[in-house]
Order: structure tokens, then sequence, then C-alpha cells
């Protein structure tokens, strides 16, 4: 995704941010992750000319805005290949942030290892180098998703090598770039080569080629109603009575209205996770009659429910990649 399209994107929220972004004043961006995590590459992108905040968890991200140390967080919420991102599901129920946009980052994982453990030149590596190197590969680090996205790749072409899930792509690299074994490899995105210690041995070693993360980003107060435009998302969390038939009657309102869902989902929330919830996003923006009517009615046969947000959607949707338009 190139910084371009980003920007044209980023239309509605740079408006968003109101004067002070005239002035080139630069928003703080909180993200997981270290530089060089695909969470990173999306808040440059979606975020360009910002300053950017790593932390280690999800949860300590989404507190930096809830505190005031950050005007925004950008979290990964599904992939087309490995699925949702369940912590973050638990994150959007919880917590009192909005969400202000989606953006739909391609990911392209890369297969590194350290240069310390090549005695060969990496630039010059040919067809039997490669092959002896990754049949020297005993342990593949990487985040869970990026492991699993990439397992059918691991399976083919690295037949000695053992999944080893860490908390962040980026980490992983920068763990195998202090390695001086040529039996450690890492998965991460292409900016590693620019940060990190290390060769990129193979691109694109993703299963699904056309693979793609899905991330919400969220902020103190909702998008306002002139910002969002009729091309929207509204996403919602609701609970029902649990009765026969009782999902079925409230999504029914949406299909009378003609109203397009996008999404369902089930989690469970609560303090200790024994509530059952749904989520479902909706194609049409909060602020459209036809949906406030919908919503006047779906009121009526739920037992609650919450926006957690109405924002405009990524252009890239409909694009052959699994997200719907």
């Amino acid at each position: 995704m190139s910084v371009k399209t980003s920007i044209m994107f980023m239309g509605s929220i740079r408006e968003y941010r109101g004067s002070y972004i005239m002035k080139k004043n630069r928003v703080k961006v909180a993200y997981q992750g270290l530089i060089g995590s695909y969470s990173y590459e999306a808040a440059i992108n979606f975020f360009p000319d910002s300053d950017y905040v790593s932390f280690q968890s999800f949860d300590r991200a989404t507190e930096a805005v809830q505190s005031g140390d950050a005007q925004y967080v950008i979290l990964p919420v599904e992939n087309t290949s490995a699925g949702r991102v369940m912590e973050v599901h638990s994150i959007l129920s919880e917590s009192e942030l909005h969400i202000v946009g989606e953006y739909l980052l391609p990911v392209n994982h890369c297969l590194f290892v350290s240069k310390a453990a090549i005695s060969k030149d990496s630039s010059n590596l040919d067809k039997e180098d490669l092959e002896e190197i990754l049949n020297k590969i005993v342990y593949v680090k990487s985040h869970p998703q990026a492991l699993a996205q990439c397992k059918g790749f691991i399976k083919e072409f690295l037949p000695k090598a053992v999944a080893y899930p860490t908390y962040d792509t980026a980490g992983a690299v920068r763990e195998v770039s202090s390695e001086k074994s040529e039996k450690y490899a890492a998965i991460g995105s292409h900016l590693n080569q620019e940060t990190y210690n290390v060769v990129k041995l193979i691109d694109n070693i993703q299963d699904v080629k056309n693979n793609v993360t899905r991330f919400l980003i969220l902020a103190k107060q909702p998008l306002d109603v002139s910002l969002i435009g009729k091309d929207a998302i509204t996403t919602i969390k609701f609970e029902t009575n649990h009765a026969p038939g009782s999902l079925v009657d409230a999504l029914k309102i949406f299909q009378r209205h003609k109203i397009d869902l996008i999404k369902l989902e089930t989690f469970m929330s609560g303090e200790n996770k024994q509530i059952p919830c749904f989520y479902v996003d909706i194609l049409a923006s909060l602020h459209s009659q036809t949906m406030s009517d919908a919503l006047n009615e779906f009121g009526q046969v739920v037992d609650k429910y919450s926006i957690l947000g109405s924002y405009p959607i990524d252009p890239k949707r409909g694009d052959n990649n699994g997200f719907l338009k």
C-alpha cells in the first residue's frame, strides 16, 4: 500500500483532527509490537508523518489512548486467512473508545535469518545456497498469526523446522538477528530488513497470496457525523435473550430496511467471559435515516446494544480480498 493511497483514504481523519492538523502538528499513534511489525507498518501508512508509540500488548496500547498519552490506537482485528484476533475483540467490547476508521493492509510475509549465520555473500545466493540454508533451519519464530498464515510454506520448505510463537513478528526478527547459529529463522514484514541485522531469504511466503489484515483505528471521541460519508460501516455489539429465534428476529430488521450486514461474530464478554455477545458490521452510516429507523426497531427486540463506531470504509474493500463492500 503506497503512502499516497493511504493519504487519500485519510481525508476524513485529517479533517477530524481539526485545526491542529492544518498546522502540521503531529498526532501520537499507539500500536502493539516493535518497529517493523505489521501494526507499525499500518500505523505509518495510515498516519504518515506522526509520532508512533510502541507497546508490548494490545491492552497497553489501548490504555495509552484512554489515558490521553496518545490520540489514536491502531489494532489488527482480523486476517483473511488466519481469522480474527480474539484478544482485540475483547478490547473492542470492553474499552470506552470509539472506532473511527479501518485500514486494510496487504500482508506479504518474508523469511529472515541473521547475517552472522550465513557464511557466504548474502547478496549473491543461488538456488543451491538457498536450499542449503533452508534445510539447516530448525526453529522459525514469529507471531502465532504469521505462523498460521505461513503454515503450508513451513511444512513444504522448512521440513526440519518447528514453529516457535512470539508476541510480535518484529520481535522475532530482532531475536533472530542476534543469533550466530543457522538453525534460527523468523517471519515478518519487509520493513525488518531496514531495521535489523538480517538477510531476507524469500518474500511472499504466505499461503494465501492475497493476504490482508484489517486494522481498526480507535479514539476517545466518535467520528463527527459530517466526516463519515455515505460509504460507511457501523459496528454494533448486542445481546439477545437467547430464546429460540431471538437472533434471527433481530437481524431480520436490517433485512426489512434493506441494510446489508457484512460481518457477524459471537464472543464472550464480561468479567469472567460468561456473557455471549454478538458483534456485527453493518454497511451503512449510523446517521442515515434508514439506519435510524432500523435501530429504533432493533432496540425493542434485543436486550441491549451499543454502537462501537461508525466510520468510512477502506476503498480496498471488495478487491478480491474477502472483505465485503
